[in-house]
């Protein structure tokens, strides 16, 4: 029996979706920053939300993708590795599927039926991925400075926040750099996760990692991992756990160009 059958299941590509659209997507707002849930907002913190206010035009044009399922055992019994694209031609924002191995196969031909996998448009259903967004200041909560990290010899300033969504509380913590203003990292927990009638997804944990550049701040790293339990048939249960990177590698800028 193929465990294949277990990503068929809404309750784990239900995550594996919004994972990939949002990580794909940069919306470009115009809504004005909402207040903060607090009393003070830390310099660092605003100044990492402009950032991301000047940078929302950036748009993902080539991602690949790896997901990759383990048994109760730590087995490897599911791999799937994607590859999409944007035509910066077209100018329609679609994506287009390069191609797609799943288990080994080239499922890449069957996967298409037809050249475009999705149309790239806005998206709020992961949050989680846009802790920077203007729009989204509202929905955030006690950042508390929790002192020095360096990371790739970047002097950041680490912050703990709440981040509450539809469907829980994310904890994170978010290293930004003292120095410039600039988000270098965030990592995330939701421990309750997703619930469905035929499974659940809990114990999330995720790890974004930017471009360290003011003038093009981006993802460059989405990784997810997360427990899964699926129901296959009535009586058989799949249990285990998966892990999911979403690397963006080209992007585009659909602003006006600098004069």
């Amino acid at each position: 029996m193929s465990i294949h059958t277990t990503l068929t299941k809404p309750v784990y590509r239900r995550l594996c979706s919004r994972t990939l659209t949002a990580a794909l997507v940069i919306t470009a707002l115009s809504v004005p920053p909402s207040i903060v849930a607090q009393t003070v907002v830390p310099v660092l913190w605003s100044q990492a939300v402009q950032i991301a206010r000047a940078n929302q035009m950036w748009v993902p044009a080539l991602v690949e993708v790896t997901e990759r399922v383990r048994d109760e055992r730590n087995e490897v019994v599911e791999t799937t590795d994607l590859i999409l694209s944007i035509d910066e031609a077209a100018r329609d924002l679609r994506w287009e599927l390069v191609s797609a191995i799943v288990n080994g196969a080239d499922r890449t031909r069957a996967a298409q039926n037809g050249k475009q996998v999705g149309l790239f448009t806005g998206s709020d259903d992961a949050p989680q991925e846009r802790v920077f967004d203007p729009a989204l200041q509202g929905s955030i909560s006690n950042i508390e400075e929790r002192g020095l990290r360096v990371i790739s010899r970047r002097r950041c300033e680490t912050f703990a926040f709440h981040l509450t969504t539809d469907e829980g509380v994310w904890h994170g913590d978010a290293m930004i750099e003292r120095a410039s203003g600039v988000p270098i990292e965030i990592h995330l927990r939701n421990l309750e996760g997703y619930h469905e009638s035929d499974g659940r997804i809990w114990n999330l944990e995720a790890t974004i990692r930017y471009n360290p550049d003011a003038a093009a701040w981006y993802p460059t790293d989405i990784a997810y991992t997360m427990d899964l339990e699926s129901r296959i048939f009535p009586f058989f249960t799949f249990r285990g756990r998966a892990e999911v990177v979403v690397q963006p590698t080209e992007y585009l800028w659909l602003g006006e160009s600098a004069e």
